[in-house]
């Protein structure tokens, strides 16, 4: 379980890290309809999510062989950067969009979450799973939840 709690909580920090220091690239991308801007922060927190599966291998079967590391790393970067994208709209629908610096926890809680739900633990699978429905439908449903994405994508790939 050890091994578990420090994957999940490492792929949580790189989350925090990337999101909030290359974040601006996707603003950045939507604005000039560029998606190529994005291409650094997701190979910056591909990396990293591949690292931290090299240093635990044991948290989830995915990440003990280095062909399947690749598939959990992509999966983790790709699922959680989506989710990254819907976390400023569920924030602003819940009335917490005045965080401050604070603001960048909630961003590594996709990859976190993608991640739990990879690890060999059935309860902490399910809560995961649990947590992550919950931050989809929020982030669709909620009044102005769902304009960040459809935004992102619209201005980004038009």
């Amino acid at each position: 379980m050890r091994v578990i709690v420090g994957q999940l909580a490492a792929v949580w920090v790189a989350g925090m890290i990337v999101a909030g220091s290359a974040g601006w690239l996707f603003v950045v991308a939507a604005f000039l309809s560029a998606p190529v801007l994005t291409v650094p922060a997701l190979l910056a927190m591909f990396g990293l999510v591949y690292l931290i599966g090299c240093l635990t291998p044991g948290a989830s079967a995915l990440s003990e062989k280095a062909v399947r590391r690749l598939l959990w790393a992509l999966l983790i970067t790709v699922a959680g950067t989506v989710g990254a994208i819907l976390i400023p709209g569920v924030l602003d629908a819940l009335h917490a969009g005045r965080l401050g610096a604070a603001a960048v926890l909630p961003l590594g809680l996709p990859f976190l979450l993608v991640a739990g739900m990879l690890v060999r633990n059935l309860p902490v699978r399910v809560a995961a799973a649990a947590l992550a429905v919950t931050l989809v439908c929020l982030g669709i449903w909620l009044p102005e939840g769902g304009h960040y994405l459809a935004a992102f994508w619209h201005y980004t790939f038009r």
